[in-house]
């Protein structure tokens, strides 16, 4: 009887050792969603996905210091409503010669998912849009709607910018 319970109070410490053995700096950091206030420029997109004809993946990159056709900029400010931000997107244009206003949003941070509130602009064809932060770059990551009749068929958005 004896052995028993020693076994039995030996195993129970073991147990107990295991249960308080603790990971939490193994843990992902908590992102400070006030990191995104700034100015971001376009350095990477990506697009891919699958149609009719099979399956797609293109991508282009940008100078973050010679902006060029097609570049773009969001601007991203902190809004008075608590964890709400405005976005100010720009496009770059070589025929107007400088950076031109493409519209105005706000958004809220969802955990990952960014929800859009106001609709001035492009936001209307996707399903999903989330967020990462990560050494400086903000990477957008965009669930394309899939037109009527095309539901089988999927499209992919991301856009990877540098903060200025």
């Amino acid at each position: 009887m004896k052995t028993l319970r020693l076994f039995g109070l030996t195993l129970m410490a073991i147990l107990l050792s295991v249960n308080f053995t603790s990971c939490s700096k193994d843990d992902d950091p908590v992102e400070n969603p006030n990191a995104l206030v700034g100015e971001w420029i376009l350095i990477h997109e990506k697009y891919w996905g699958t149609e009719e004809s099979g399956s797609y993946n293109e991508e282009s990159s940008y100078d973050f210091n010679k902006p060029k056709d097609g570049s773009e900029k969001y601007i991203i400010k902190e809004s008075t409503t608590k964890g709400e931000f405005l976005l100010e997107r720009y496009y770059y244009s070589d025929t107007e010669e400088g950076w031109t206003d493409n519209g105005k949003i706000t958004i809220k941070l969802e955990d990952k998912n960014v929800k859009v509130l106001n609709n001035e602009y492009f936001y209307e064809e996707y399903t999903s849009l989330t967020y990462e932060l990560k050494d400086n770059k903000l990477v957008l990551l965009f669930k394309c709607k899939p037109e009527k009749g095309y539901e089988q068929y999927e499209d992919y958005e991301e856009l990877t910018f540098q903060k200025k």
